[in-house]
């Protein structure tokens, strides 16, 4: 017999980047943000509903249309699957002349949320790879230390976050040596070191690399469970006047982002939300602050090391040394009087 259900329901199917968070973050959002039904919710399945009104003029009132929404998790790939009753009047919906339908629109919508959430997500496994992968242990997370791929994955997060950014203190380049180089060292170990109270990682992406407008030593840090943040010590020296001298700083730059950020499109976050400056709201809620506090607090005790070690390295000699220098550098340092006999 023939098969009408073409010409009277809308249809249409795509398939997303298979990760273990995108039918839960979906599900999330499908209900909560976009107030669709739930009609069954499994580990591998959800269903929707939602009642649409129609805005066709010939109606004499407003007509109430059925979307039904299905995402199934299968081992070859997430699929999801749309359909929608066709307006009156409109036979073959997706001919040229009907682009412009109630379903088309939600369609494309949908669709493009979707991908790019599947997208961010996948992005968001890769980083964290960096975090539970261990050589040593062949069942570890796979990583993928393909430095351009990694830049796409930071690109894509960082577009997402919010921005918290603090002034760590380096020294003046002229006549530094390799000071700079040193302290550089010096916080790279002390972020990826046990010591450190959050789970971190150095990110392989080469300092001189520019992501956005940023370059400089990338590492991932998760904050919990849901929410990481992607970190940017900065290549860059900027200069600012304090108490009659000139101080060198680099900004280090957070770029966090809860799990459920990951659901928007690439249309609506534009080139990146996070350039506009600073988020104080974002800094305290994720504990951000602390986290900038110890990196702080350390510093000043690898500084005034970084100063000891490059006053000894004779390749490169440090031939200045500035006296607000040497004060932030005795600040970590306490005072032990010997009396010799």
């Amino acid at each position: 017999s023939p098969c009408w259900e073409e010409h009277f329901i809308h249809h249409k199917t795509w398939e997303l980047l298979q990760d273990n968070e995108v039918l839960p973050l979906i599900t999330k959002r499908r209900h909560e943000i976009g107030h669709f039904f739930i009609l069954h919710i499994s580990s591998a399945r959800a269903v929707f509903a939602k009642f649409v009104t129609s805005t066709d003029e010939r109606l004499p009132s407003p007509n109430m249309d059925i979307v039904i929404y299905q995402v199934l998790s299968r081992a070859d790939g997430i699929f999801v699957d749309i359909h929608m009753e066709a307006s009156h009047s409109t036979f073959y919906p997706f001919y040229a002349k009907h682009s412009s339908t109630a379903f088309s629109r939600i369609y494309e919508k949908v669709k493009r949320r979707d991908k790019d959430c599947a997208r961010n997500i996948r992005s968001r496994t890769n980083l964290l790879a960096a975090l539970d992968h261990d050589k040593r242990r062949p069942d570890s997370a796979i990583f993928d230390p393909n430095e351009t791929k990694q830049a796409e994955d930071v690109m894509r997060l960082i577009k997402l976050s919010s921005c918290t950014k603090k002034e760590i203190r380096f020294f003046n380049n002229e006549g530094s040596g390799l000071a700079n180089d040193i302290l550089c060292r010096l916080t790279t170990e002390y972020i990826t070191s046990d010591s450190f109270q959050t789970q971190a990682a150095r990110l392989p992406i080469d300092q001189k690399m520019q992501i956005l407008r940023y370059s400089g030593s990338w590492f991932i840090m998760r904050l919990d469970w849901y929410v990481l943040s992607v970190v940017c010590l900065e290549l860059r020296d900027q200069v600012q006047c304090e108490e009659g001298s000139l101080q060198s700083y680099r900004h280090l730059s957070f770029f966090t982002a809860g799990i459920i950020d990951l659901y928007q499109s690439d249309d609506d976050v534009g080139e990146t939300k996070s350039l506009g400056g600073n988020s104080d709201a974002g800094s305290e809620h994720f504990g951000v602050s602390e986290i900038a506090e110890a990196i702080e607090s350390a510093h000043a005790r690898n500084f005034a090391k970084a100063c000891y070690e490059a006053l000894r390295d004779t390749s490169v000699p440090m031939t200045s040394l500035e006296s607000s220098e040497v004060t932030y550098a005795l600040s970590s340092c306490s005072f032990r009087q010997i009396q010799w006999q």
